[in-house]
């Protein structure tokens, strides 16, 4: 394996956090089984809904957990409602982040190509 490939950094892109917070943006409250309905549909529509429905489903809840207790999303009772000033923050870092990625992973192409071309 060559040293460069061992050691290189890949940023990723979250998925299910950036589709929980555009959830919320649409629509302001959800009990979880809507909610992850919705985020199970767009993860499809983007072909991004890897494993089995029950690790998702557990994933989903774990980031909205997060979202929870970082204060992006309110819970009372069963019912998640989202802080929209903050959903609107998130999801414009969550924007660059995704934007970061790809310029990586274009740049990682062109090195590679150019290494192929040596």
């Amino acid at each position: 394996m060559n040293m460069s490939q061992r050691n290189s950094f890949q940023p990723k892109t979250d998925a299910i956090s950036e589709e929980i917070v555009t959830a919320f943006l649409a629509q302001t409250s959800y009990d979880f089984h809507e909610l992850f309905h919705n985020v199970h549909a767009s993860l499809r529509a983007r072909n991004a809904a890897h494993g089995g429905e029950d690790t998702l489903r557990l994933r989903v809840y774990e980031k909205l957990q997060i979202l929870v207790r970082k204060g992006f999303v309110e819970k009372a009772a069963k019912q998640y409602t989202g802080v929209e000033a903050a959903l609107r923050a998130h999801s414009s870092k969550l924007s660059k982040a995704r934007l970061q990625a790809e310029e990586w992973k274009a740049t990682k192409a062109q090195l590679e190509k150019a290494a192929e071309q040596r």
